[in-house]
């Protein structure tokens, strides 16, 4: 992995990443993690101009609580794409809330709850001032970093990916009827389990440990 991560827009040599094309893995360039995500080819084959023009926009768009888009690779023989994006070291909401599994698995106290869900809606707001829709807003897509800071993912992607958690989709989406309450709703589904996971049996979760 020699491929030094900088500011512009990376055109990753495709073998660089090859091993890491799962929904999402976890690869190592320039000594950093980065996050790997497929896209399916055959959705972005006919409109590839679109794609990677709105791609560099995505690219472009910096905020403490938004997930760097590092860059892409493309390989049209094989007909597959990445996308490689930042990889925050303690993983995705989703994985610290209730991946039992997990050895550091944490109770969060009310005030760290607070303090995520209010960089969630900071981000969603720079996200919005730009008029971009995150449009699948989940725990999935949500990572924190070594402070457990929310760091927003996978924004802008809808029309070019497959959808796997209808849980945070409002109900217009099924008549494709999308708008800023598109994302409100998803975030207020995200509140819900945050705050009480209990009556969320997804997004229960145990440890002894607490975090301030």
């Amino acid at each position: 992995m020699g491929r030094k991560i900088e500011d512009g827009f990376m055109d990753v040599p495709f073998e660089e990443v090859e091993g890491g094309l799962n929904r999402l893995s976890y690869v190592v360039m320039d000594h950093q993690g980065v996050a790997v995500k497929s896209v399916p080819y055959e959705l972005i084959e006919d409109k590839m101009s679109q794609f990677l023009s709105e791609m560099e926009k995505l690219h472009l768009l910096k905020h403490e609580n938004l997930n760097c888009l590092y860059g892409i690779s493309l390989d049209s023989e094989s007909e597959l794409c990445a996308l490689l994006w930042g990889y925050p070291t303690k993983g995705t909401l989703s994985s610290i809330f209730y991946d039992e599994s997990r050895p550091d698995r944490l109770v969060f106290s009310a005030e760290r709850k607070f303090t995520i869900l209010q960089q969630i809606t900071q981000g969603m707001k720079y996200l919005h001032s730009k008029n971009i829709l995150h449009l699948n807003l989940t725990f999935e897509n949500i990572f924190l970093d070594r402070n457990y800071n929310a760091k927003i993912s996978d924004y802008g992607l809808l029309p070019y990916i497959d959808i796997c958690n209808y849980l945070h989709f409002a109900p217009e989406t099924l008549s494709n009827v999308y708008s800023t309450k598109t994302d409100v709703y998803s975030f207020g589904v995200i509140m819900s389990c945050v705050l009480d996971p209990v009556s969320h049996p997804k997004f229960n979760y145990y440890s002894k440990t607490k975090m301030g």
